[in-house]
């Protein structure tokens, strides 16, 4: 998380959060444990994507 400048950790924080949460929410509607490690890449790269394009400040 230390990727992140620290005007957006917080922003991230509650991102995920909040996407966890949801998934709490509709995993017993729509019980997909297969999808478990897919959603997981998916969230990671997409954070890794978008640390990689912040400024580094050097």
């Amino acid at each position: 998380m230390s990727t992140f400048p620290a005007t957006l950790r917080e922003s991230v924080f509650f991102l995920l959060q909040h996407l966890f949460s949801g998934e709490a929410i509709v995993r017993p509607v729509y019980a997909r444990p297969d999808l478990d490690a897919a959603i997981l890449t998916l969230i990671e790269d997409m954070l890794s994507t978008y640390a990689e394009s912040l400024p580094t400040g050097d």
